[in-house]
């Protein structure tokens, strides 16, 4: 959550896209699937079961924020400090410029297949740097970004994935830590 709300959607979005996207509340947005507001009554005690069953299954702010729009109504300097505070309660403290816990740095390489993105990372980065991530970019022609790609040789990347408007198993294929391995 830190990491995304160093990312600033409005300002890209007004800068490099004439305003031609509107930011996300929902992974299934515009669907009757799509989470909007907060939980109703049937939703909240579903949550409170799991969350009884399943200790952080879900995190209380879902029973008290709408989730989706990190960045609606809040400035970017009003996230970065969120995302500090967030980083340091995960334990992270900076030294020499840098985030870290332990002997880890919170450092990571943005995976890009052409240049172009690069005018889209580059100011999100600008940010991470400021909250003491330290973020770089390595672009790689087609074959070698696929190849990466299939690996799992990269630690961010942009990537469009089709979903329909009815998901199913392929949620699990797609996000669940079982399928990390696999390519």
């Amino acid at each position: 959550k830190a990491i995304a709300l160093a990312f600033d959607f409005p300002w890209t979005n007004k800068t490099l896209f004439y305003d031609q996207y509107v930011e996300n509340k929902s992974f299934f947005e515009n669907s009757l699937l799509s989470a909007d507001g907060l939980p109703s009554p049937t939703e909240e005690e579903f949550f409170k079961n799991l969350q009884a069953k399943f200790k952080d299954a879900v995190p209380s702010e879902v029973f008290t924020q709408p989730m989706g729009y990190l960045s609606l109504s809040q400035p970017i300097k009003k996230r970065m400090v969120q995302a500090s505070k967030l980083l340091q309660e995960a334990g992270y403290s900076l030294k020499d410029g840098i985030l870290s816990k332990g002997s880890s740095k919170l450092e990571f390489r943005f995976l890009l297949s052409s240049p172009t993105w690069g005018r889209i990372v580059e100011p999100f980065i600008k940010n991470l740097k400021r909250i003491g991530v330290a973020a770089t970019i390595e672009i790689e022609e087609s074959s070698v970004y696929q190849k990466r790609l299939q690996g799992r040789e990269f630690d961010m990347t942009v990537l469009k994935i089709g979903q329909s408007q009815s998901p199913g198993n392929e949620q699990i294929d797609f996000w669940h830590s079982s399928s990390a391995e696999e390519k």
